[in-house]
């Protein structure tokens, strides 16, 4: 039986027309560049004009970004460890853990 050998040259060429059609639409991210190290980070919420993420650390860490690329070193959420983190947390525990960012409404909604 005689076989055409068209077929699977279309078919090749299809797949190499997607991968490029995929890399074109789905460009590299950008270069992130600042103060990258975060442990257990929140997610990143807009406030204002800066992008914030939280994580694990002395008073829980912040940094923050204007453009998401370039990240800074802020200062911590607790400047001193609040007294309700003695009674939920070891004493040997001077950290914080995998802060989670909620915002609650005038009415006490979270959204």
């Amino acid at each position: 039986m005689f076989r055409s050998r068209y077929p699977n040259f279309f078919r090749s060429g299809a797949c190499v027309l997607f991968c490029l059609a995929v890399q074109i639409l789905y460009a590299s991210p950008p270069n992130l560049r600042g103060s990258l190290d975060i442990h257990d980070p929140s997610a990143v919420i807009k406030c204002g004009n800066l992008y914030y993420v939280f994580g694990t650390g002395q008073g829980i860490i912040s940094k923050s970004s204007a453009d998401k690329v370039y990240w800074v070193t802020g200062p911590s959420v607790f400047a001193n460890s609040p007294n309700w983190t003695t009674s939920t947390t070891k004493p040997v525990m001077e950290k914080i853990h995998s802060a989670k960012i909620i915002f609650q409404d005038y009415y006490g909604r979270t959204v």
